[in-house]
């Protein structure tokens, strides 16, 4: 029998229940139809080693996912329909005609750290990157139909999303925008593609047509690391939060619109037609981003006439959340303004330690060498808050790749950015390669050439791939004495012959790296890169075995580069012989093939790569498989189709590891 007091707790509990469903306009708890079709897998590839500092540790902490998504364009509709009734908007609005994609293909790299794990036990950190990939497919289903149960975990996220959902740009954003205005009279859009032109700001960006949808992912993701944080906290990882966690790359393909997002010191970069990098990573998306409370933010600095009113610049790769060797050193996808202004404001919680900054916080003892990351919720006060945000036209984009090696074949390679893409019959749309990698691979290969270089000789032949591994051995590793020269610092050059910047100058006790040579080698004949007849396989692992001699310390590589190299040279053997790549298979080569390097180059990291082939179709849906019966759970097996998952401890997830 009930007491009183229970039955009016029961009582209060209940219209406390009501009170809260009548404050939400709509049910958490969504049921989709299954589709009819479901998404086609991506053309993607991904690979992952450990580094020489969990070369004793079965769980490593990187980690890798791709998911395919089949839209629900009424819910989608509807929850747009919802997040509008929350904003502050004077005027109704209909999404019936609004454009919803069939599909969404999604590729994720991350990277943990906190502490280090022993033996067979993992780290705090695997735990989370396990943990992470758990929750992922259905987080990023959720989201991906804008979610209440998503959007609402956060309720600064939920009510910036919705007051900006509106057609008009923003307050706050507009604000910027008149300020600091782009060059023609571009305003701080969220339709906007990030992709640089020549430089000069003469010619219109590439842009996608206006779609609520595509704009509200795209505001979205700018608080993707918040979301996360909030779905993590509900996770058996929850009590690690504090001083563990991740970076996070991730890439979405939404029709023809390409969304890239990035948290930490991963990178990501793009290689065009003939396997060149294409400086396509614009600035525009930190000084005139879509989420109108970071444009507010960012103005508000001191510094931030110095960022904002700077010419918009095309980057070789994305921006890096990460400040430890500055001013000497900028990272290849930051410039100076804006990483002055990151290090302006965490200058207070940055200490020196081992010849670099790392990243304080009031309350913890650990330090981090980056300036944001996914949970290290101790740090969450001192990060700065943003993610990273850049959006694409995939179309326009690989048009006006294919411009660009056009011209840079009939001017001799001198062209080096985009052009705005043509307007009348376009050349041919090659297909490009997004390359997502960890600071494992980035960190031996700081040189954003070098991808392309290895991509290009994988293109060529075995013959090309050894002289691209002869060429390292001879020109010298990163173990180079401390008393060498350092090579002059353009970061601290201002043309003028001054290089007093007013920061202190902080000597690196480990930055030993040697830039690689140029790439100006001279193509290989088809002849010669066609099959094996004059490329032995120990001639092969020879070459390969040299390069691991240059860059181990004191010259002696240990057993896992030595098994690097022979499992290479078996692969580049077994695969390059048999004469033209795939898309596929080349897409698999690259992957693997950089990860191994990595470790060849005495990585210390993990090193973890994504190698994603697009092109201009994406893919068609393909027929579902027949639901078994009684499947009417929230999110059906054919919604949600998860390709691959590749974290070393999600099997003691699964079981009782972890």
């Amino acid at each position: 029998m009930k007491t009183r007091s229970a039955t009016r707790a029961e009582a209060a509990a209940a219209a406390a229940a009501a009170a809260v469903t009548a404050a939400v306009p709509f049910s958490a708890t969504t049921v989709f139809s299954i589709p009819a079709l479901v998404p086609p897998p991506p053309v993607l590839s991904a690979a992952s080693a450990s580094g020489r500092k969990h070369a004793n540790v079965l769980h490593d902490e990187d980690g890798s996912c791709s998911v395919s998504v089949a839209l629900d364009a009424a819910r989608v509709r509807a929850n747009l329909a919802h997040l509008w009734g929350l904003g502050k908007h004077s005027v109704g609005a209909d999404f019936a005609t609004t454009p919803i994609p069939t599909h969404a293909s999604v590729a994720v790299v991350v990277d943990g750290h906190g502490a280090r794990g022993s033996g067979d036990a993992p780290s705090v950190a695997a735990q989370i990157v396990a943990h992470l990939f758990a929750m992922l497919p259905a987080f990023l289903a959720r989201l991906l139909h804008l979610d209440f149960e998503v959007l609402g975990a956060e309720t600064a996220t939920l009510e910036c999303i919705a007051n900006a959902l509106a057609g008009p740009t923003p307050p706050a954003a507009a604000v910027v925008a008149a300020r600091y205005p782009l060059p023609r009279s571009r305003t701080a859009s969220a339709m906007d593609v990030d992709v640089d032109v020549d430089g000069d700001n003469d010619t219109p960006p590439l842009r996608d047509p206006p779609n609520a949808y595509l704009d509200a992912v795209h505001h979205t993701l700018h608080h993707l690391r918040d979301l996360l944080n909030a779905r993590l906290r509900q996770t058996p990882a929850a009590p690690h939060l504090a001083d563990a966690g991740c970076t996070l790359c991730l890439a979405v393909r939404l029709g023809d619109t390409l969304l890239c997002a990035n948290v930490g010191d991963s990178s990501m970069v793009l290689l065009g037609p003939g396997e060149s990098v294409l400086p396509v990573w614009s600035t525009r998306c930190l000084t005139h981003p879509a989420c109108p409370t970071h444009a507010a933010r960012l103005a508000a600095h001191p510094l931030a006439p110095d960022a904002l009113a700077a010419p918009q610049m095309g980057l070789p790769t994305s921006y890096e959340d990460a400040v430890c060797h500055f001013p000497r050193e900028v990272r290849p996808g930051q410039t100076q303004p804006l990483a002055r202004i990151d290090f302006e404001s965490l200058k207070p919680h940055l200490k020196r330690r081992r010849g670099s900054y790392v990243l304080s916080a009031p309350g913890t003892t650990h330090l981090l060498r980056m300036t944001n990351s996914v949970a290290n919720l101790a740090h969450v006060p001192v990060f700065l808050p943003r993610t990273t945000v850049y959006r694409f036209s995939v179309p326009d984009l690989l048009a006006a790749a294919a411009a660009a090696a056009s011209a840079s074949a009939d001017d001799g390679g001198s062209q080096t950015s985009l052009p705005s893409p043509p307007t009348e019959h376009p050349p041919a749309a090659a297909p490009l390669t997004l390359v997502m990698m960890t600071d494992g691979v980035r960190d031996v290969l700081p040189q954003v050439d070098d991808l392309a270089r290895i991509s290009a000789a994988l293109r060529e032949g075995v013959t090309a791939a050894h002289d691209l591994l002869v060429q390292w051995a001879t020109n010298g590793g990163k173990w180079r004495p401390k008393h060498a020269k350092r090579p002059p610092s353009r970061a601290r050059d201002d043309g003028n012959g001054n290089d007093d910047d007013g920061y202190e100058d902080v000597e690196s006790e480990d930055e030993t790296t040697a830039p690689p040579p140029p790439a100006s080698d001279p193509p290989v004949s088809p002849a010669r890169a066609s099959g094996a007849g004059s490329m032995r396989a120990s001639r092969l692992t020879g070459a390969l075995q040299r390069v691991a001699r240059t860059f181990a310390p004191f010259q002696a590589p240990d057993a896992q580069c030595e098994a690097a190299a022979k499992s290479l040279a078996a692969l580049w053997m077994g695969r390059l012989a048999t004469g033209d790549l795939s898309p596929a298979d080349h897409a698999d080569l690259l992957a693997a093939s950089v990860v191994q390097l990595a470790v060849l180059r005495s990585t210390a990291d993990d090193a973890t790569c994504i190698a994603w082939r697009l092109d201009a179709s994406g893919g068609e849906p393909v027929p579902a498989p027949r639901p078994r019966r009684g499947m009417v759970n929230e999110y059906p097996e054919s919604h949600v189709t998860v390709h691959h998952v590749r974290a070393t401890c999600a099997a003691s997830i699964a079981g009782a590891g972890c």
